[in-house]
């Protein structure tokens, strides 16, 4: 790692030129932020705002037509997210069940316990107003972050989209590409030392006694003098004593090594023994690294850094073949102004631990941009044309009548009369024939104004894509399943950059909190942690490190269905459970869907309980296995793109129940056959719709 002086003057150079480079990101970020609040005092310059006469008009039309499409898109978002799932990479099936349940359970666990989904919510926000958000997932171990748990929590908290930079020349989706990010925070000084500073530090001299003046007690031993960090801080206030504190993260470019294992080369049973305890006493002896190029001496394949290839070279000699390459190493430093308060590696090494979510990529203006800049003009003249309408309406005369003062005799009575529809007012002779009594000139109703609103208003909805149903304000009060899927994919379709930011935002925050959970596991080994059973009720597991020890893959779970697809789909499953009792009112396949079926019903867990062991009694419970398979077909049938093909694979499915009853009663076939049995039969299934749709 660089020492820290060189780290404080490369982040020097990186943060002036993203402030010079972002100036115009931040400026569409505050505008935006207007737009969305309905603060027009921050575009009003855009519009004419005098009379004709030159003076001022009243206060602006203030509609803001901007928060609600956001509101809507971002619930949207919320209801509809999707959920990076870990599966064990191992190919011993029991063992990557086992794995991959423990891994997504804890991983539920503590995003849960940390809010993570009320969070990324407010990132949606952010990228929806701004372009992009940004959010941090970390330990309280780190720098940075308090705890209430003295074993350490993971938490993630939004950043303000003004408080962070990132490497300007970034062009990717989520800014993937960024060599360093950073954000900033503002602490007073007496906090800053006691969340960052180091009981090692160099840069502080200890002191004889505990003078709360000129010296600061640091939580875990030792007082340093405050007088040396105050020199080279970038301040916020000095007279506050405040200072700028900055959360920087970069990587650099490292060569790591890979070989076979030198002991497939040996062909003495002894020779094969020593090396393998030289292959033992190195990694012991080695530094720690707990991340995927960790020195495994038991691999096929080797991977170490310089110092292990050195003493490999020495040990094997001839035996052994290196081969140089480059890996990315993250790393974090928290400083002010010149002060770097500490520095090391991250605790992720798959990415960042400040993670975005981006919009929409400006290439003219080199800005990211969010769904509120395509309303910004529609809000703008729909304001205007309003203010101009009221302005106009205000400014006519409101009706009334001319009269000469000859006229009438009392003025007084001639106006409390006039009005009224039933009087008889006199007037003096000759004032009707002589035109002495006119009525004013009718106000003037402008035309073309109530055009331009309705013009801009259709607007709102064509510059984003979203209908305005998808607001709440269809008149259709029973929509169907397919209205909502259909509804589903207009959004998805018309708003594509920001849903495939998130998921790309899931695969790789599911990455760094395996990293995480690594670490909490390791501190809270033997604890116990909350999770879903199999039946819906609360069960509690210890939580183990061993059980997070090997490799994951990250696979993206489709977003939840809406309520109608789910009282659609359990009515399907309803009607597949009577036709196959209809065929063997002994097969228990029937109640095993039904049960199924239940989850799908709007009702509370304790009766989905309690109505899944009437079907079900604790002594005529169904295999599990047996039970995943059926819930396996059940979800392949439902996501089939179209009725004839579900009413067909529902039609074999019922068939196959049918002969699996049949092989069961007459042969009494054991539960692993028929789950055999049911496995073949779908695989022929799987293989002729794939024919037919080839066809």
């Amino acid at each position: 790692m660089k020492s820290k002086t060189k780290i404080a003057t490369e982040f020097k150079k990186r943060l002036k030129l993203s402030n010079r480079h972002l100036s115009k990101q931040y400026q569409n970020t505050k505008d935006c932020q207007a737009f969305e609040a309905g603060d027009i005092m921050e575009y009003v310059q855009r519009v004419q705002y005098t009379s004709s006469s030159g003076g001022k008009k009243a206060a602006m039309v203030q509609f803001n037509r901007v928060k609600p499409y956001v509101n809507a898109v971002k619930g949207f978002m919320a209801q509809n997210r999707k959920r990076g799932k870990y599966v064990a990479r191992t190919d011993v099936a029991p063992l990557q069940e086992q794995y991959s349940k423990y891994a997504n359970s804890l991983k539920d666990y503590l995003t849960e316990n940390c809010n993570a989904p009320q969070i990324e919510t407010q990132q949606d926000g952010d990228q929806l107003v701004a372009g992009y958000g940004a959010v941090e997932t970390n330990l309280t171990y780190a720098d940075g972050h308090s705890t209430t748990d003295p074993n350490g929590e993971v938490q993630m908290g939004r950043l303000d989209p003004l408080a962070v930079g990132w490497d300007h020349t970034a062009k990717a989706t989520n800014l993937l590409d960024a060599r360093y990010v950073f954000y900033k925070e503002t602490y007073d000084l007496n906090t800053a030392m006691a969340l960052f500073n180091d009981s090692e530090e160099e840069d502080f001299e200890a002191t004889d006694a505990d003078d709360d003046e000129g010296a600061y007690h640091y939580f875990d031993g030792g007082n340093y003098d405050k007088e040396r960090v105050s020199e080279g801080v970038e301040w916020a206030s000095e007279e506050d004593k405040e200072v700028k504190v900055y959360f920087y993260q970069w990587y650099q470019v490292e060569p790591f090594y890979r070989c076979n294992n030198p002991i497939e080369a040996l062909t003495n049973p002894e020779s094969q023994m020593r090396g393998q305890m030289t292959l033992e006493k190195i990694a012991n002896e080695a530094e720690e690294d707990d991340d995927m190029f960790a020195f495994d001496p038991a691999a096929d394949v080797l991977s170490f850094n310089k110092d292990i290839k050195k003493e490999l070279e020495e040990a094997f000699g001839e035996y052994v073949e290196i081969f140089e390459y480059n890996r990315k190493v993250f790393y974090t430093a928290v400083l002010s102004g010149e002060h770097v308060f500490r520095a090391g590696r991250s605790v992720s090494q798959q990415a960042f631990t400040m993670q975005f979510k981006t919009g929409d990529y400006d290439s003219k203006n080199h800005i990211w941009t969010g769904m509120v800049n395509s309303m910004k003009d529609p809000s703008i003249y729909y304001n205007k044309s309003l203010t101009e309408l009221m302005f106009i309406i205000g400014a006519n005369s409101k009706g009334g009548v001319l009269v000469e003062s000859d006229a009438v005799e009392d003025i007084q009575e001639f106006e409390s009369m006039y009005a009224k529809t039933d009087s008889v007012v006199v007037v003096e002779p000759g004032a009707i024939s002589q035109n002495k009594i006119k009525p004013k000139k009718e106000p003037f109703s402008p035309t073309g104004y109530e055009n331009v609103i309705g013009l801009v208003d259709a607007s709102f909805a064509e510059v984003n894509g979203i209908d305005k149903s998808f607001l709440g304000s269809s008149e259709n009060k029973m929509q169907t399943a397919a209205l909502a899927r259909q509804q589903v994919k207009q959004v998805t379709s018309a708003l594509a950059c920001y849903f495939d930011a998130g998921v790309l935002f899931q695969k790789t925050h599911s990455r760094i909190m395996l990293d995480l959970m690594r670490v909490y596991a390791e501190n809270n080994d033997g604890g116990l942690f909350r999770i879903l059973g199999e039946d819906g009720a609360q069960e509690f597991v210890r939580i183990s490190a061993d059980k997070l020890s090997g490799e994951y893959d990250v696979s993206i779970v489709e977003a939840p269905q809406t309520q109608e697809e789910k009282m659609e789909f359990a009515e399907m499953l309803s009607t597949m459970a009577t036709n196959m009792l209809a065929v063997n009112p002994q097969d228990p396949a029937g109640k095993v869907i039904y049960a199924i079926a239940i989850k799908y019903l709007p009702i509370d867990k304790a009766d989905i309980q309690q109505i899944t062991k009437i079907l079900m009694p604790d002594d005529k419970q169904v295999d599990p296995a047996y039970v995943k398979q059926l819930e396996d077909q059940l979800k392949k049938v439902m996501d089939s793109k179209n009725q004839a093909d579900i009413k067909k694979v529902i039609s074999a499915s019922a068939l196959d129940m049918a002969n699996v009853s049949k092989i069961e009663v007459g042969n009494e076939k054991t539960q692993a056959e028929k789950v055999k049995v049911l496995e073949e039969s779908h695989k022929v299934s799987v293989e002729t719709n794939l024919a037919q749709q080839a066809a």
